[in-house]
C-alpha cells in the first residue's frame, strides 16, 4: 500500500519494508500490564474489580478471586476510579497511566499482560523523512522530571 501512495505510513509488528519505503529509528512500544491503587494488597482481595475498556477482550488474569469486569470509556476513567478505590485494577498502557499523573496509582507488579513494539515504516519522500527524523528525535529529548 505504500508503495501504490495510499498510504504515506504504517505501524507494524513485523519489519517488512517494501518499496522506496524506510523504517524509523525507534519503535513503538506498547505494554499492557496491571495497575492499581497503592496501598491495595491484590493479595487478601476474594473479589478484584477490573477496570478494561469497553472494546478489549478480557484477558486471562492471574488472580485466585473472582472478577467483576467493568467496561470504561477511558483510561482517564480507569485512573479516577482506581485512585478513588472503585476499582482494584486497571488493565492499561503505562504511558497512558503516567501521563494521568496521578501518584496512587502504581504497577501491580505482576508480568505485563501483553508487549508489543510497532515500527513507523513510511514512504521514501523529504516531508516524510523530515516528519520521521522529528519522531526519532523526540525519543532522544530528555524527559520531564529526570
Amino acid at each position: 500500500l505504500i508503495n501504490e501512495e495510499k498510504l504515506d505510513c504504517i505501524l507494524s509488528s513485523t519489519r517488512t519494508l517494501v518499496e522506496n519505503s524506510f523504517e524509523a529509528r525507534h519503535r513503538i512500544v506498547f505494554k499492557v500490564e496491571l495497575f492499581k491503587h497503592k496501598d491495595v494488597d491484590l493479595n487478601k482481595l476474594s473479589v478484584v474489580r477490573v477496570g478494561l475498556l469497553a472494546n478489549l477482550p478480557k484477558p486471562e488474569l492471574p488472580f485466585s478471586a473472582d472478577l467483576d469486569w467493568y467496561p470504561l470509556r477511558s483510561i482517564d476513567q480507569g485512573v479516577s476510579l482506581l485512585a478513588e478505590r472503585r476499582l482494584d485494577v486497571i488493565v492499561a498502557d503505562g504511558t497512558r497511566v503516567a501521563m494521568s499523573g496521578s501518584e496512587v496509582v502504581i504497577p501491580s507488579g505482576l508480568p505485563a499482560l501483553r508487549y508489543s513494539e510497532l515500527a513507523l515504516i513510511c514512504r521514501d519522500t523529504p516531508p516524510l523523512r523530515d516528519f520521521v527524523d522529528a519522531f526519532d528525535q523526540s525519543f532522544d529529548l530528555p524527559k520531564p522530571g529526570l
